[in-house]
């Protein structure tokens, strides 16, 4: 599967407004690779961050390992608890040259190791990829795509458990701390927002 297809965007789309102010204008070379769902909390810790990715907030989103979980397609949740207070849609940009350069793997649910079918035909079966529970697992699967890739510098592409139809990436702590990811244009999710809807004017992310 490609994840290297990228909709670089152009330098002229002004940014969105947030919170009243302007965040940061994107500029020419940023590849858009996702979207991101936030609280408000989040988003004003971006905002505070110049706009730049900060370390995620949220306690859901695991099935990968921690980090900060994106998605190719706008509102690709519609549904949020009321209760927490309206969502934030946030556009997810990188430099396109540090994107082409970050490992990626995508990440079934199962995977059979050829080594565990060789050494023992009869009992060998696929082992579980996804959830905290299965990170070991997780963590030798890379190793068998690529002696060098690990959970901590790879991006991580697999579809939502329990939305099948759905396709989700997660980037890990490292990368966020090591890649300027921006996270700048972000809109409350209200009624008639002009802000949000401009946001999904970008259209879906082709990750291949």
């Amino acid at each position: 599967m490609k994840f290297w297809a990228l909709l670089v965007l152009a330098a002229s789309v002004a940014a969105i407004p947030f919170e009243g102010g302007i965040l940061h204008k994107r500029a020419g070379g940023r590849a858009h690779v996702g979207y991101r769902i936030v609280s408000k909390e989040e988003a004003d810790a971006i905002n505070a961050n110049g706009g730049k990715a900060v370390q995620s907030r949220g306690t859901m989103g695991r099935q990968l390992g921690t980090g900060t979980y994106i998605s190719p397609a706008f509102h690709d949740f519609p549904e949020y608890d009321t209760s927490k207070g309206l969502p934030w849609d946030c556009a997810v940009t990188v430099d396109a040259a540090a994107w082409a350069g970050l490992k990626k793997a995508w990440v079934p649910k199962m995977f059979e190791f050829p080594e565990d079918k060789e050494k023992n035909p009869d009992q060998c079966r696929p082992l579980p990829l996804w959830t905290p529970r299965w990170v070991a697992n997780r963590k030798r699967f890379l190793k068998y795509l690529d002696a060098t890739s690990t959970p901590e510098n790879t991006v991580l592409f697999s579809v939502v458990l329990g939305h099948e139809e759905k396709r989700q990436a997660l980037i890990p702590p490292a990368i966020i701390n090591s890649v300027d990811v921006y996270l700048a244009q972000c809109a409350e999710r209200e009624a008639g927002s002009v802000s949000n809807a401009q946001i999904g004017e970008l259209g879906p992310v082709d990750w291949g």
